[in-house]
């Protein structure tokens, strides 16, 4: 936490190094990530993922979504990133990251999401 100078905060032990939301899921016909928070690239590097074929998210709180534009790489390596999540959320996501939604995107290194709404 900042600011803090208890022990857990000070230790040097990476296990006591809390990261934001995300979860990576693998088998052996696909990998989805659940949620993209902002320690999103972070994680993904220290994992050494390679592949993420979809992505869901729960909510659309800024700890959960903000590392949504660092899935540009698999989405580039597929074409596009299919995403699941609620009406609500996926609006959000939308307006939040309107450029990677946007239809005549120049940039072929941008995410391409697909956009699949979930939920009730």
């Amino acid at each position: 936490m900042i600011g803090c100078d208890c022990e857990v905060c000070r230790s040097p032990d990476p296990r006591d190094k809390r990261l934001r939301s995300s979860i990576y899921v693998e088998t052996p016909e696909c990998s989805w990530v659940v949620d993209t928070g902002t320690d999103f690239r972070t994680q993904a590097l220290r994992e050494n993922i390679r592949i993420v074929d979809a992505v869901i998210f729960t909510h659309s709180h800024t700890d959960h979504i903000m590392g949504f534009d660092d899935l540009r790489r698999f989405s580039h390596a597929r074409g596009s990133m299919p995403v699941y999540a609620s009406a609500e959320t996926m609006r959000d996501l939308e307006r939040v990251f309107q450029f990677a939604f946007e239809t005549a995107n120049p940039f072929p290194w941008y995410l391409k999401p697909e956009p699949h709404i979930i939920g009730g």
